[in-house]
């Protein structure tokens, strides 16, 4: 039988910021159907558009030590 065991846990919001150093690369609504799925990030200051796999900001977690 499988043991479980609990494990705290930080929550973090990770942002893209552009190369430009002003603005944050955020989603621009949509979604391109490639395998994997890309998604086009515009940056708020200069317009630059960059695609990641997954969106931004995007929430992860890191067991605490």
């Amino acid at each position: 039988m499988a043991k479980f065991r609990e494990v705290e846990v930080k929550v973090f919001r990770e942002h893209a910021h552009c190369d430009c150093g002003k603005g944050e690369l955020v989603p621009d609504g949509t979604m391109r159907m490639t395998d994997p799925p890309q998604f086009p990030h515009r940056c708020t200051a200069c317009g630059h558009v960059e695609t990641f796999g997954e969106r931004f900001p995007r929430i992860i977690t890191r067991t605490v030590q």
